[in-house]
């Protein structure tokens, strides 16, 4: 199984059917590990046991599992890229339109991981504070240049 797949099979256990469809659920979890570099497989197991430059340097069958693949690079990125594509989903079926804001504070990467989680959802909008020169320019230019208009 792909990690979508895999992420459908098992958020299906929580999720009625009544509520989201096999078919809409399935492409959100689609949708959302799509956005990873190392897609379909989103959090890719790494042999360390084969790396090793000596025979000794490792034991054998030691794997890792990699987090750091999706758009942020954070592990954060695992959950909140299907979590944003959930909230549209809930607040597409109601029948009025609601707004879901987000206020959000941070001095890293988990305002960054939820803003390109949420990026362009409709009826989510998105604020993040950090503190000033107290965040890497990395993670500030991961949040300050996101140019969706609900961020």
């Amino acid at each position: 199984l792909s990690f979508s797949e895999l992420a459908f099979e098992i958020i299906s256990l929580y999720v009625s059917r009544e509520e989201i469809s096999a078919e809409k659920l399935r492409e959100m979890t689609r949708l959302a590990y799509e956005t990873f570099r190392t897609a379909p497989d989103a959090t890719p197991v790494v042999d360390l046991s084969s790396k090793s430059k000596t025979e000794n340097s490792v034991e054998p069958n030691v794997y890792l599992l990699e987090l750091f693949h999706g758009p942020t690079y954070a592990f954060k990125d695992v959950a909140l890229q299907f979590l944003g594509r959930l909230f549209e989903f809930i607040l597409e079926q109601k029948k009025e339109k609601k707004t879901l804001t987000i206020l959000g504070a941070t001095s890293g990467d988990t305002g960054s991981s939820a803003i390109y989680g949420v990026r362009g959802r409709q009826g989510v909008e998105c604020f993040v504070l950090y503190p000033e020169n107290r965040t890497s320019k990395i993670q500030e230019a991961q949040m300050a240049t996101v140019p969706d208009a609900n961020i």
